[in-house]
């Protein structure tokens, strides 16, 4: 944690949390509705790669699979980046709509996004390193999205900001950090009593995230204006600067790896051995669904599998897939057109629909 050299004191931690909700009760329509289309989003995502994932992807077999799920998670994270921002937008200014806040937050979103990957990625890499430099990055670098919107800075610059910023309150930071944590856990406690505690479980999250976005736009806004402006336009490296430099390194160095580990991952699943129990997994396979099976598969060994493939109707579609692409499972031929459901989905028509 970086040594208390501070000579003006923070707000102090109480007066910070009735700041915070002062603001978030006087703007809480708008984080609300901002963290409703985030959901929404989510949930459409989900369905929609719920859908695909199984119809579409699954007759690339696992590697489909892995680029659907690799997909969802890219747009996940880019979706959360860009209503995080719209949040720290409404942060700096109350006076923006929704809509305003969303689209100035689109105008900064390919900054945001290598921001967010850079944070991740080193904030991950500190908490391999026995956790606490985990602890001391999410210090010293939990404040470049804001550095971003309210300052313009984008890329390194941002993270040296916010280091900067944080040079000599890294302990203050971290206590107040550790209160809001401590709310999320009490609320999270709370939510666990049966009634009133799954209603605050629903609620809270609408309240939290925007109350937590506000909180953090206050810590900064507080360091703003303690440090002087000869101490933000110094041009100087520090050493913390030289380490970040190289902290960015080995984070690029591990992105770029990703994509290779992610080949070696697949290679090494296409040499796997199955266990597939008493029925004939690899008859299953591939007379349902036309896959053609790798011969360094063995189907044979032991393991109960009798739930996965169970096919109540005997079309040749398992019960799970049916239910996934809205089938009957217990008619063999759901559209009544003559042709089982397994037989249509094999020849790639809609079992849903007689042709």
């Amino acid at each position: 944690m970086p040594e208390e050299t501070k000579s003006v004191n923070l707000t102090k931690v109480s007066n910070l949390l009735s700041q915070t909700w002062n603001y978030f009760v006087a703007n809480w329509k708008k984080f609300v509705l901002i963290f409703l289309i985030q959901i929404a989003v989510y949930l459409a995502l989900g369905a929609l790669f719920g859908f695909l994932g199984v119809a579409g992807f699954s007759r690339l077999g696992g590697f489909g699979a892995a680029i659907a799920m690799f997909l969802l998670y890219v747009l996940i994270f880019v979706w959360s980046i860009w209503m995080s921002v719209a949040m720290i937008f409404v942060v700096k200014d109350n006076q923006l709509t929704v809509g305003q806040a969303i689209g100035q937050a689109k105008a900064r979103l390919g900054s945001a996004i290598l921001i967010g990957i850079l944070l991740a990625v080193i904030v991950t890499v500190g908490y391999l390193l026995l956790i606490v430099p985990g602890i001391i990055f999410t210090v010293w670098y939990g404040l470049v999205l804001y550095v971003l919107v309210f300052e313009g800075k984008s890329g390194w610059s941002a993270f040296q900001r916010s280091r900067e910023l944080v040079r000599g309150y890294g302990w203050s930071i971290f206590i107040r950090l550790i209160v809001i944590m401590l709310i999320q856990l009490i609320v999270s406690l709370v939510s666990a009593i049966p009634v009133i505690g799954w209603l605050i479980a629903i609620v809270s999250p609408f309240i939290l995230t925007g109350y937590w976005m506000i909180y953090l736009g206050q810590i900064y806004q507080d360091l703003v204006k303690i440090k002087s402006q000869d101490a933000q336009s110094k041009e100087t490296v520090s050493v913390g600067a030289k380490i970040g430099l190289v902290i960015l390194v080995l984070a690029l160095m591990a992105v770029f790896s990703l994509p290779f580990v992610f080949l070696a991952g697949l290679s090494q699943l296409r040499s796997t051995t199955f266990d597939s129990g008493g029925f004939n997994l690899e008859e299953l396979t591939r007379d349902s669904f036309g896959v053609e099976i790798p011969e360094n598969i063995n189907f044979n060994q032991g393991g109960d599998f009798e739930e996965f493939s169970k096919d109540t109707d005997g079309d040749g579609l398992p019960d799970f897939l049916e239910e996934i692409l809205l089938t009957n499972p217990n008619n063999p031929d759901t559209d009544g057109d003559g042709v089982n459901d397994g037989a249509e989905y094999e020849a790639g028509t809609n079992p849903l629909e007689a042709e």
